[in-house]
């Protein structure tokens, strides 16, 4: 059931509906809505379900936002624009059809883009930067004057995620694989995953892999910054090659900026601190791009608001964005 938290509106009411605009950050374990006057002001926010283009399709997609979206709308106001991001919405054809459906069914205007696009907003709401996402899956972009101009990864689990938690936790596997063979060591990564899958013995590690789904593969990731803190080689490791995929998919963004470039790290993987975060930044070192990690403006829900904004011709104010900031963080969701 989705968990819908509201407080006090901050601006005047009047017999005049207030213009309302919403923001929608569709995730791969939960999805995130955020509503706003004209002039930044939050009054509410809900949380609902995940969603993934390419494993729920359009319908469902489409659905979770408008989920979302009808516990935001009070009375006496007026909904004028619903931005949102969908993982898995790769193309300008899935942009525009989600939008469609999104917009037929709220009756206001929608835009929808990739829920990558919609951190690089949410962090860079003006200005250039680039954007590095690792949660369940990996990928880059580079930001200048509110577009995107460059993008790299985002290719999946058959393709790419390099760096990724989907990534770090295969790889978790892979080890443990390499150990029983003998071309590996035994470390507490095998023990842990020996525990975490109940395993009599090793020779059911391909049986249960099998049957993961990729949210139980990148959970692991996890697990191996836990026994990575203890000092465990081979999790160090793993976490180091993570922090070097994602550095070589931000170089390749970074270059479209230029040689010295904020960055924001966006995704749970980025939670293993410089066990991924120093690796990432040795490669772009190397490669001559001297790079300022930067945290998020805002959380990604708000770059929703901020497409809204851009959607409806509003112009993104520093009055506009300071307000966002002091409501945002209100609304505990800063």
């Amino acid at each position: 059931m989705a968990l819908s938290v509201k407080i006090e509106p901050k601006f005047e009411t009047n017999s005049k509906a207030t213009e309302l605009y919403i923001g929608v950050d569709v995730g791969g374990t939960r999805s995130v809505g955020i509503a706003a006057s004209r002039d930044g002001f939050v009054f509410g926010y809900n949380v609902g379900g995940p969603a993934n283009l390419q494993i729920d399709g359009f319908s469902s997609c489409a659905d979770t936002v408008v989920s979302i979206v009808h516990k935001l709308v009070p009375p006496n106001s007026l909904l004028k624009c619903v931005g949102a991001g969908i993982p898995g919405a790769r193309t300008k054809g899935d942009h525009e059809k989600l939008s469609k459906l999104i917009s037929s069914s709220l009756g206001c205007k929608a835009i929808v883009t990739g829920d990558v696009e919609l951190a690089c907003h949410a962090c860079f709401p003006s200005g250039d930067g680039v954007v590095v996402v690792a949660g369940t899956g990996s990928s880059a972009r580079a930001i200048s004057g509110g577009s995107i101009i460059a993008r790299a990864g985002g290719w999946g689990p058959l393709l790419g995620d390099e760096g990724s938690a989907y990534w770090i936790g295969l790889e978790a596997l892979r080890s443990v694989a390499r150990a029983v063979d003998g071309s590996g060591s035994f470390t507490r990564v095998c023990e842990a995953i020996k525990e975490r899958f109940g395993l009599s013995s090793f020779d059911e590690l391909v049986s249960i892999t099998m049957d993961l789904k990729r949210d139980q593969i990148a959970s692991l990731a996890e697990l191996v910054h836990e026994i990575a803190k203890a000092g465990d080689e081979v999790s160090i490791e793993i976490l180091r090659r993570a922090g070097s995929e994602l550095g070589t998919i931000a170089g390749t963004v970074a270059k479209r900026i230029g040689r010295s470039v904020k960055i924001a790290l966006v995704g749970g993987v980025f939670n293993a601190g410089d066990y991924v975060k120093l690796p990432l930044l040795e490669v772009l070192r190397r490669i001559g791009i001297e790079a300022t990690v930067i945290e998020p403006k805002f959380p990604p829900c708000v770059g929703g608001l901020i497409l809204a904004y851009r959607a409806c011709g509003i112009e993104l104010a520093e009055s506009t964005i300071q307000n966002l900031e002091m409501s945002a963080r209100e609304a505990f969701i800063k």
